[in-house]
């Protein structure tokens, strides 16, 4: 397909020449890279420049860029393109985005990341944000990356589209084709990864009086764009509800202001709630004399001589709040969170709170980012850190069993070895945590930050980002002039995102046709395929790619794999053991089994398979003599192949 792909390079553009890949005018150079590489300014035309190529399904938003140079300074560049064509099909040019990506200057590297795990060594200038302006200056003989999305329609035909990319300055202009593959099916519309950034609001950058028309049109622009990176769920404050209390009438709250939050955010697209928070810590949640107690909530009290306890406060808001859930027919919707990251010496208290909440709140589920074990029925969202899920798996896999959703996260930790998404890392870091999410069947992701950007400095620095922390770790949406903006650490988290989705299509393609044939197939694993595919990405919590094509490639392999179940003639193969795994000498016996068309011819390394049933389900004992393991099937003039690899050894 890349040698096609070459050689339907053309480029209309006055006085340059091409060579694949790469356009060049009199004084610029125009080529496309990969999603996942992070432009160095001093980056020097590679000697195989690849084209602008983006691949990706239905339904998805694609990514990818290409990068521009210039032999001498040039002002006020823009981009744009035309619409992507095939034939009589058009992927429209308002699909596209083009954004220009922003440096952040840096004099440190995140600490505790050994130096080959990093994109650079300090000091240097990074890229992450996108300018939220059309057009760009560009220094001579600097790199500029260009930053291209698009947003594949539902209803695309499956194809090769192709368009032209133009970059214009004050007298001079250079093209470059564009092209978009779009394949042969659909990413779901439903999201099976819960994820949450928690931001504040109105944030770095705004000036809005509260509760303002102003205030709610930003409101929608946040819930907007982190539902195109594919949030789920926005956090909320408990001490939002307006409160009073009198003998005689009991709890009034005023739900107003959290009704329209909620409504601004649902009305987007997202799925849930999380309401902070319904406890208090005594001291620094590390220290073991820390407790939690009830949150003190501001309630009015309408008669003198009444006090009420914290406990009771909570209680009486709690039980008027899941009355009011319930009327919005929101009980599914809202989460509540008790004391962040609770520690082991915090469980017995934790627990009493979470009680509490429980009984007064059953509509409410508890959802908490913790640093222990042992919550029992007082969490229903466990939220471990991803090195101590590494450390204490067995013990959240026993919580899922038991029907908890066991989420991930990430934040300052962990370092090492581990991915996470600091500004100085690979981007490849920050999109296999979600091929992780298949690995392990997780339920969702949470980072804590994105855009609390230190106090009075500004977001577009080192400091800002960064402040105390690894570089990066305070935000990935940063502020625009009209709102807020994306970056390449949250596309990479979209993108990941969307590989998961991949995954799971392939599984559900699986589990149908383990349906189509019924008991006979009781044999078929839906999550084998997808899990052999997925450990070619990320086989564990540290061990994975740091590749970039090996992900992409991974990740194509699975769309191929998707269009093949629809496609004749149909071939799936399961091994026993799974593809990758490591045979010792012994004799070497793999079990094969698969399904193929009723009236296909099947052989296994050449040989014929003799038993192949009426619905196309054939097994078969096969001694490994080599590493690989091939199947055909032939029908109607028609070969399908399917290769399994194995690890030999002596």
């Amino acid at each position: 397909m890349l040698e096609n792909l070459l050689k339907g390079l053309i480029v209309v553009c006055s006085v340059f020449t091409v060579s694949p890949g790469v356009a060049r005018s009199q004084e610029a150079n125009l080529w496309g890279m990969d999603g996942l590489t992070k432009i160095m300014l001093d980056m020097p035309l590679p000697s195989a420049p690849q084209p602008a190529a983006l691949e990706g399904a239905c339904g998805e938003t694609v990514s990818g860029q290409v990068v521009f140079r210039a032999t001498r300074g040039l002002k006020s560049v823009c981009a744009e393109t035309t619409d992507l064509k095939n034939a009589d099909h058009m992927v429209s040019a308002a699909c596209v985005r083009l954004q220009w990506v922003r440096y952040l200057e840096v004099k440190r590297n995140s600490a505790g990341v050994p130096a080959e795990e990093l994109v650079a060594r300090a000091p240097c200038a990074l890229p992450d944000p996108f300018w939220d302006t059309a057009t760009v200056d560009v220094a001579a003989s600097t790199a500029q990356p260009l930053w291209i999305e698009i947003d594949v329609p539902r209803d695309a035909v499956a194809g090769d589209y192709t368009g032209t990319l133009t970059l214009r300055w004050d007298n001079g202009s250079v093209n470059l084709p564009l092209r978009l593959t779009v394949w042969d099916f659909e990413l779901p519309a439903t999201r099976h990864q819960q994820v949450t950034n928690w931001f504040t609001f109105p944030g770095a950058g705004y000036h809005v009086e509260h509760d303002s028309e102003a205030f709610w049109e930003l409101a929608a622009k946040y819930a907007k764009i982190m539902v195109a990176h594919r949030q789920t769920c926005f956090k909320a404050e408990l001490g939002w509800i307006k409160t009073t209390f009198d003998p005689q009438h009991g709890y009034q709250c005023d739900f107003r202001f959290l009704d329209r939050w909620a409504e601004t955010f649902f009305a987007a697209g997202m799925e849930r709630m999380e309401l902070f928070q319904a406890g208090a810590i005594s001291a620094s949640v590390a220290n073991p004399a820390a407790r939690i107690g009830p949150a003190n909530l501001a309630v009015e009290v309408k008669v003198p001589d009444v006090q009420l306890t914290a406990e009771e406060k909570l209680r009486g808001v709690l039980e008027q709040l899941d009355r009011h859930v319930r009327e919005k027919n929101w009980a599914n919707r809202l989460m509540i969170h008790v004391q962040d990251e609770p520690f082991l010496h915090c469980v017995p208290t934790y627990k009493q709170v979470a009680e509490l909440v429980h009984r007064a709140a059953p509509s409410l589920k508890v959802v908490e980012a913790v640093e222990a074990t042992g919550f029992g029925e007082a969490i229903d969202v466990l939220v471990p850190k991803l090195n101590h899920l590494n450390l204490w798996l067995p013990h959240f896999q026993e919580m899922q069993g038991q029907g908890k959703e066991v989420w991930f996260y990430t934040c300052c930790h962990p370092v090492g070895r581990y991915p996470n998404r600091f500004l100085d890392q690979p981007l490849v870091k920050t999109r296999v945590l979600h091929w992780m999410s298949y690995l392990y069947d997780l339920d969702g992701y949470l980072h804590w930050g994105l855009n609390y950007f230190a106090a009075g400095a500004d977001p577009y620095s080192e400091e800002g980002v960064s402040k105390d922390l690894p570089l990066g770790d305070r935000a990935i949406m940063y502020p625009g002039r009209t709102g807020p903006v994306g970056s390449l650490r949250w596309s990479a988290m979209r993108d990941g995102l969307q590989d998961y989705e991949l995954l799971r299509v392939l599984e559900s393609r699986l589990a149908s046709l383990k349906q189509s044939r019924g008991d006979r197939a009781d044999w078929l694993d839906p999550r084998q395929r997808p899990l052999e595919l997925c450990r070619r990405v990320a086989s564990s919590f540290y061990d994975y790619t740091r590749r970039a094509e090996v992900l992409l490639a991974t990740r194509r392999e699975v769309a191929s794999e998707i269009e093949a179940l629809s496609r004749s003639p149909l071939l799936y193969v399961q091994t026993e053991p799974c593809e990758g795994t490591t045979v010792p000498a012994g004799p070497r016996l793999i079990n094969v089994r698969g399904i193929a068309e009723p009236k296909a011819t099947v052989k296994i390394n050449g040989a014929p398979v003799s038993d192949v049933g009426a619905d196309g389900i054939f097994a078969a004992a096969c001694f490994l003599s080599r590493p690989e393991i091939t199947v055909e099937a032939v029908m109607d003039g028609k070969t399908r192949t399917v290769t399994r690899t194995f690890r030999l050894e002596d």
